[in-house]
């Protein structure tokens, strides 16, 4: 079995290789750059490949955005992670570029505060059905469900409300095993 310093060290590697910020200049540097040309020149032609050449553009744009999201979303958890099991604090510095002082033993003791999205906590979410998350879905369901606007939205509602959570024994679904 791999030794929690060994793990945490080898995240502090993998995140050596997450650059999200050369993602976004790319990103940039293709939107101020090239696509007004490709858009120009696909206006002043007849060559229907050229003429969809704008297009393929936005889709590369916006799965370039997408990925450096996605790395963004990476590098935090993988620093929450790190922050959260670290027991060798010179790691922890060097991977996330926090220190972690020890506190004296009447501080360590306080719970950590439950995370919060506007405001409630993930109980309190669940006792009022979401209503403060999203928009309710359509149609008539069996459980109550809630809809948001895009991934990155879940994610950063997950990411609130789990915050200084801990693992508890998931039930299993009706119908499953």
């Amino acid at each position: 079995m791999t030794s929690m310093p060994e793990v945490i060290a080898r995240l502090r590697a993998a995140l050596t290789g997450l650059r999200p910020d050369e993602l976004r200049e790319i990103h940039h540097h293709l939107t101020d750059n090239l696509q007004p040309l490709l858009t120009q020149l696909a206006t002043e032609t007849t060559n229907p490949d050229l003429a969809a050449t704008p297009e393929l553009l936005a889709n590369a744009l916006t799965a370039i955005g997408n990925a450096a999201d996605l790395y963004d979303h990476a590098t935090h958890l993988t620093h929450s992670y790190i922050a959260d099991h670290d027991t060798e604090p010179a790691i922890s510095v060097a991977a996330t570029g926090r220190t972690t002082e020890s506190a004296p033993p009447h501080e360590k003791a306080a719970p950590a505060q439950p995370g919060r999205w506007k405001g409630k906590t993930a109980t309190e979410h669940a006792r009022t059905n979401g209503e403060d998350i999203g928009r309710k879905a359509p149609g008539s369901k069996k459980y109550a469900t809630r809809e948001v606007r895009s991934v990155a939205e879940l994610d950063e509602i997950f990411m609130e409300l789990s915050r200084s959570g801990e693992k508890i024994d998931l039930p299993h679904l009706q119908g499953g095993r």
